[in-house]
């Protein structure tokens, strides 16, 4: 009983059948419809991976927003009392696992997501991150000043990282 997934080994429907008995099809390409079968081609690979960043696209912009809120949250911490510093850092961190394993869980095994590009968006975000704890802890807190120009710049980083993804 012959299997009806695989595909058929006819070299007449499969195109692969030897040098001296190919279809006039294949002898009679011009350049201008070479031309045509490549740009086709080109645009078949460029829809296939279109949709491959968009789950890391996703994550940066969550991230930054997580980021930011827990920001705004430290500023409104600092006016107030330090010791509820524990309550937002908790809840960013149950987001920001449940926004990593969706990340993971939609991500697709032939995406772009880790590449050289993605590593220069992380490590942005990291910067920006670095400085903005240590700044709205240390330095500057309970800034306003310093909070927004934070917020501001971790809202830049992550968009600016998602939109290099999705292209």
């Amino acid at each position: 009983m012959p299997d009806n997934d695989l595909p058929s080994t006819d070299p007449q429907q499969t195109g692969l059948e030897s040098s001296d008995s190919r279809p006039s099809e294949f002898l009679s390409v011009n350049p201008q419809q070479a031309r045509d079968l490549l740009r086709q081609a080109d645009h078949l690979g460029a829809a296939a991976v279109s949709g491959a960043g968009t789950p890391y696209a996703f994550f940066l912009v969550g991230l930054g927003s997580l980021c930011s809120m827990l920001t705004v949250a430290i500023y409104l911490i600092s006016l107030t009392d330090e010791r509820l510093f524990l309550l937002p850092l908790v809840v960013f961190l149950i987001w920001l696992a449940i926004l990593i394993a969706a990340m993971i869980m939609t991500a697709r095994a032939t995406s772009l997501g880790f590449t050289r590009r993605w590593a220069v968006s992380i490590r942005s975000w990291v910067a920006v991150w670095a400085v903005t704890l240590f700044g709205s802890t240390v330095i500057w807190n309970g800034e306003l000043w310093f909070t927004i120009l934070a917020v501001l710049a971790q809202i830049t980083v992550t968009v600016w990282g998602a939109v290099r993804e999705v292209r």
